[in-house]
C-alpha cells in the first residue's frame, strides 16, 4: 500500500512539474525536482524484492545530478554530468546483473549496436563547433556509458523476455533519447532546434527512471 502512495506520488509531483516545464516556468521546476527522484529511491526501498546496491546508486546519483543541474553555469552543468555519469555506471552494473542467459543471436545485438554508436556520433557531431573542446571526450564517453545499458538490457530482454525486461529496456531507450536531447537543447548552434525542450528532456527522463525503477521490482 506504501509503495502505490509513493509511486502515485511520484506521477503526481512529475505532472506539476512538467507542467511548469511546458509552460517554462524556471522557479516552480525547480521547486518540484529534487523530489521526482526521492519518490522513486523510496519506492524502491519499499518494494518486496531484494535491493541492490548499484540500483540504489543510480537513483541516488541521478537525483544528486538533477539537484546540480538546477544552476546554471558551466561548472554545474559538469558537476551534474559527472554524477549522472556515475548513475549511469551503476544503472550498467545493475542490468548486467540481472542477464541470465547469452544464448542470444550476436548479429542483432551487434547491429543494434552499430545503430547506438551512429546515433551517438551524430548527435556529438551536431554539437561538435560549440561543444568545448575538454568535454567532447567525457561526454562520448556519458553517452557510451548510456548505449552500454541499452545493449545489456536488450541482451536481457532477447534472452530472458518478460514485463521486467520489457520495463528495463523501455526505460533505457527513453534514457538514451532523454540524454541525447539535452545535449542538443544545451549545445546546439540552434537553440530553438528542440520545441518545449525543458519539457522533452524531462518527460523522457522520468518515464526513464520510473521504468528502470519499477523493472527492479517486479
Amino acid at each position: 500500500m506504501t509503495r502505490n502512495l509513493i509511486i502515485i506520488l511520484f506521477a503526481a509531483i512529475s505532472s506539476f512539474h512538467l507542467y511548469f516545464s511546458w509552460k517554462n516556468d524556471e522557479k516552480r521546476r525547480a521547486m518540484t525536482k529534487p523530489f521526482l527522484l526521492l519518490c522513486l529511491i523510496l519506492y524502491y526501498l519499499y518494494s518486496e524484492q531484494e535491493w541492490s546496491v548499484w540500483v540504489i546508486l543510480g537513483l541516488v546519483f541521478c537525483w544528486a545530478g538533477d539537484i546540480l543541474l538546477i544552476w546554471r553555469g558551466k561548472r554545474w552543468f559538469m558537476m551534474g554530468g559527472a554524477s549522472f555519469f556515475l548513475g549511469h555506471i551503476a544503472f550498467d552494473i545493475a542490468v548486467i546483473h540481472t542477464v541470465r542467459s547469452l544464448d542470444i543471436r550476436w548479429m542483432f545485438i551487434l547491429s543494434a549496436a552499430a545503430v547506438y554508436i551512429m546515433v551517438l556520433i551524430r548527435v556529438i557531431g551536431e554539437i561538435l563547433d560549440t561543444l568545448p573542446k575538454m568535454m567532447i571526450i567525457p561526454m562520448g564517453l556519458y553517452l557510451l556509458s548510456n548505449c552500454v545499458m541499452n545493449l545489456f538490457a536488450l541482451i536481457r530482454l532477447l534472452g530472458d523476455p518478460g514485463l521486467s525486461s520489457v520495463l528495463l529496456y523501455a526505460g533505457a531507450l527513453f534514457f538514451f533519447v532523454s540524454d541525447c536531447i539535452l545535449f542538443l537543447v544545451r549545445f546546439h548552434r540552434n537553440r530553438d532546434l528542440v520545441r518545449r525542450k525543458h519539457f522533452s528532456v524531462m518527460a523522457a527522463y522520468l518515464a526513464a527512471c520510473a521504468l528502470i525503477t519499477i523493472s527492479f521490482t517486479i
